[in-house]
């Protein structure tokens, strides 16, 4: 089988240390690093189909290491503060413009852009790291990004298995997840939406 991209072939991390490679990839991402996580996650989960993996371990182990990678985050985020951050994390991409921008969003949509931020690159990357430096009540972040890291590792297992083994078509995949993402995300807003209004109304 052809893999598109190096580092999820049979010498890659996928190859050599399955799950746990998996769970190492989409951690680090979580942590801020430019690591390609959901990719990885989508190959992972079109390995289902010959047997490497499985889907319900994939669902869960990407959730967890999100929810994890993002709470070490929000940690550095909280202890370390912004200098700390932009000190160190330049050596992996994080600007004082991009960390800006996320910070700005937090301070406007809360919770909201805590649990939607999974679904997008760069917010994915600086999401624990900007609540956590906008002191975003720990409880509130928690349960905002457990719930969109359980969504979004559930939603890429899906499509990654009902790609299959066609893993020639996710360079493909791998840029458009944004356009994707804006497709799917309305119905989840709309899901969320109607959910907090039939919790008002009950």
């Amino acid at each position: 089988m052809h893999f598109p991209f190096h580092f999820l072939g049979p010498d890659g991390a996928l190859g050599q240390y399955g799950y746990f490679g998996l769970f190492g990839i989409i951690f680090l991402e979580s942590m801020g690093l430019p690591l390609p996580g959901e990719t990885t996650l989508i190959v992972a989960s079109g390995l289902t189909v010959d047997g490497t993996f499985h889907a319900i371990p994939i669902w869960l182990i990407a959730a967890s290491a999100a929810i994890l990678g993002d709470n070490v985050a929000y940690l550095i985020g909280t202890r370390g503060g912004r200098p700390l951050v932009l000190k160190h994390g330049r050596h992996v991409g994080i600007t004082h413009e991009r960390l800006a921008r996320v910070e700005l969003q937090m301070d406007r949509r809360g919770w909201l852009i805590v649990f939607l931020a999974r679904f997008f690159p760069l917010l994915r990357q600086l999401n624990g790291i900007a609540a956590g430096t906008t002191g975003m009540s720990w409880r509130t972040f928690l349960v905002a990004n457990a719930t969109g890291a359980v969504a979004w590792a559930g939603l890429w297992t899906w499509l990654g298995r009902a790609l299959g083994a066609q893993l020639t078509i996710i360079p493909w995949v791998m840029h458009h997840l944004g356009l994707l993402a804006m497709m799917i995300l309305p119905l989840v807003i709309a899901l969320i939406v109607a959910a907090i209004r039939y919790r008002r109304l009950s």
